[in-house]
């Protein structure tokens, strides 16, 4: 398989009421399996979003290597139709006009080379034993947490992208479905990016990325390996805090110890002074 890449060159972003979220932010992402944390608030689901092109940033450039595919977090119950919860609602809603006839330019565009999607869907569904009589035009809100979620997924699998972007993917699964979820992303061969708190998720990535408010940072290794490192590292800072508090109460003691000489050595000056008197 090609390796694609997704990178961010000096990119910017601001929100609606002008403050900046991100500011020179620059960082290649691999394809391989990456878990994404980082406190809430620090612009996660924004950055999914500029890397899948549904955002811009304000300044800087995003560079796509392959097709990308976003899958939000998933609210419940799902709105739309199953179609639009498996992420190719236009492009089953382009073929189906073109099949009526259609011959708009812009339906071609927006099938593209899928024109065996409905099929590709009905297989990864088989796949992943959902109802045998489930059609893409029927509402999604009659599917449970854990339908909704393979349903979502099944659209990733039949673009046949390069990417796959999750954000907080487990949220209203049981366990049994989070595991079969883990399963799933297992068997995903292009770059798969995972928002996520759900530590079994992101126990199954290659590598950690954190985001906070100096930038992004990879760990390698899974959660765990993430985990021990910043123990580490917050250990190391709280020593050098230490370390340095230490210093500078040496400092104010020699400087203070030093001042009781110099007025020791003044009084006595003084009082030698006044005997020669």
């Amino acid at each position: 398989m090609t390796s694609h890449s997704l990178t961010l060159d000096r990119v910017s972003y601001r929100l609606a009421d002008g403050r900046p979220l991100f500011s020179d932010l620059s960082f290649s992402f691999e394809p391989v399996a990456t878990g994404l944390v980082g406190a809430n608030g620090a612009g996660k689901s924004v950055l999914a979003r500029l890397l899948a092109g549904k955002l811009s940033p304000d300044d800087g450039r995003v560079h796509r290597s392959g097709q990308v595919f976003l899958l939000p977090t998933p609210g419940y119950p799902p709105r739309g139709t199953v179609g639009e919860l498996a992420g190719v609602g236009a492009e089953l809603a382009a073929l189906a006009r073109i099949e009526a006839g259609s011959i708009d330019e812009a339906d071609f565009a927006c099938v593209g080379d899928h024109w065996d999607l409905r099929e590709r869907l009905q297989q990864q569904w088989q796949a992943m034993q959902l109802p045998a009589d489930l059609d893409p035009a029927q509402p999604a809100s009659r599917l449970s947490g854990g339908q909704a979620m393979q349903v979502a997924l099944s659209g990733a699998w039949a673009s046949g992208a390069d990417w796959l972007i999750l954000d907080e993917p487990s949220n209203h699964l049981d366990a049994r479905h989070r595991h079969q979820l883990y399963v799933q992303l297992q068997q995903w061969q292009g770059g798969l990016l995972a928002i996520s708190h759900d530590r079994g998720l992101l126990a199954q990535m290659a590598q950690i990325v954190e985001l906070d408010a100096h930038g992004l940072h990879r760990y390698g290794g899974p959660w765990q390996h993430y985990a021990d490192t910043r123990a580490a590292e917050r250990e190391a800072a709280a020593a050098q805090l230490e370390h340095a508090r230490a210093q500078h109460r040496q400092q104010q003691r020699s400087a203070r110890e030093q001042n009781e000489r110099q007025q020791q050595r003044q009084a006595r000056g003084n009082r030698e002074a006044r005997e020669a008197n």
